[in-house]
């Protein structure tokens, strides 16, 4: 902002001393009465900003008629068209957006006066109208949760803005959202479950960059919501454990959000700056609400048949062998069967977490001494890896 206003201030300086004679055009504009509101306020104004209006280039009779005094100057008419934006603000404010669409149609009009009479005007313009536009943007991008924008409103304004602009109302939506969070890691199930109704899934795929990130959010929302409901199932009637677990779903999907909003964009250092800001740091090991599941488990044979099932589609693996008759006495009378439960114990550990990265899925396979019939893979729509079993070769013949 600032280097844009640097460039463009030399530009005005010059404009402001541009003559705009009089036209049918101008006339006819000086007419209404939202102009003449703001014609009246301009040398208020104008001082207010250190500067003079060289106005009273016309006179306002009670009826509403005009009289030309002077040839006006761009940089009188600058002021009165901050007036008329002012004039815009506040009635968007107050709700009356049909009466603010007429005042941007005359400030639109003014403009289009000055800059055919003013090319430095128009061109001071050109030079600070980027960066002012992509601070809209991300105004605007903080309005994503405001529930009386609908989608289709949502998504048909983002359609109109540039790849720039578009960036804009992305960091604004995101920065946003996180920011409702705070500190307060309590806060974060509540903000999923916007994000996973039908306004939230379509306001996010408008602001993201490509099918290809849309399709990433989709299938990580998606993974994320399937984890979160098989556990809810493993830990019972645990309602502490129940709400840790939402918000660690919460946690990777808010991580997730930000890492695909981000990532193929120039908001990269942006994307760290907001991974930081969440309750728990993104880079923490995500095999948490796993454990928590199976230490609740093994508490109790109810918990422990609850995950027969459960947690190897939760980490979408292959078939991991069930642990719950074992262990709940129902066989393992001897030591054989007791050292085969304790193994099997050891693999459900190994297979039922994720893993931030591949070296530490990797050492979960050689801590389970299961590298020989397991192996790491990074679980599809997300950044985690998880360990499954390895397919069977054909035998050769």
């Amino acid at each position: 902002m600032a280097q844009r206003a640097r460039e463009a201030g030399p530009l005005y300086a010059a404009a402001h001393a541009e003559e705009v004679p009089w036209t049918p055009e101008l006339e006819s504009l000086m007419k209404r009465p939202a102009m003449q509101a703001a014609y009246r306020d301009a040398e208020r104004r104008a001082a207010n900003q250190g500067r003079k209006f060289d106005g009273q280039f016309m006179e306002i009779a009670p009826d509403g008629t005009i009289t030309a005094k002077a040839v006006p100057r761009t940089g009188d008419l600058d002021v009165i068209k901050q007036n008329l934006d002012g004039q815009v603000e506040r009635l968007l404010n107050s709700g009356a957006r049909s009466e603010a669409r007429d005042i941007v149609g005359i400030r639109n009009d003014l403009l289009s006066v000055m800059d055919a009479s003013a090319p430095t005007y128009a061109q001071a313009r050109a030079v600070f109208a980027g960066h002012s536009r992509y601070l809209d943007g991300v105004d605007h991008g903080a309005m994503i949760m405001k529930p009386n924008i609908s989608p289709e409103r949502w998504a048909s304004d983002i359609a109109r803005l540039n790849p720039s602009e578009q960036e804009a109302v992305r960091i604004g939506a995101i920065s946003s959202i996180i920011g409702k969070i705070g500190n307060d890691a309590a806060a974060m199930p509540d903000i999923t479950k916007y994000l996973r109704s039908p306004n939230g899934r379509a306001k996010i795929a408008a602001i993201l960059p490509d099918d290809a990130a849309r399709q990433r959010w989709e299938n990580s929302l998606n993974h994320e919501i399937e984890v979160s409901r098989l556990s809810g199932r493993a830990l019972g009637n645990s309602a502490t454990a129940r709400r840790q677990a939402e918000i660690d779903e919460a946690n990777g999907v808010m991580s997730d959000l930000v890492a695909i909003g981000f990532s193929a964009s120039s908001g990269t250092g942006l994307m760290h700056t907001l991974l930081r800001s969440l309750p728990r740091a993104a880079g923490a090991r995500i095999n948490e609400r796993s454990q928590r599941v199976l230490a609740n488990a093994l508490t109790s044979k109810d918990g422990l048949d609850a995950l027969t099932g459960v947690l190897p589609r939760a980490v979408v693996g292959r078939n991991v062998p069930a642990v719950a008759s074992i262990a709940a006495g129902q066989d393992g009378s001897t030591d054989a069967a007791r050292r085969a439960s304790q193994r099997q114990n050891e693999i459900q550990a190994a297979t039922a977490g994720y893993y931030q990265t591949q070296g530490a899925a990797n050492q979960a396979l050689r801590q389970a001494r299961i590298r020989n019939e397991y192996e790491a893979f990074k679980v599809p729509g997300t950044g985690a890896w998880s360990i499954r079993a390895k397919e069977q070769s054909a035998p050769s013949i």
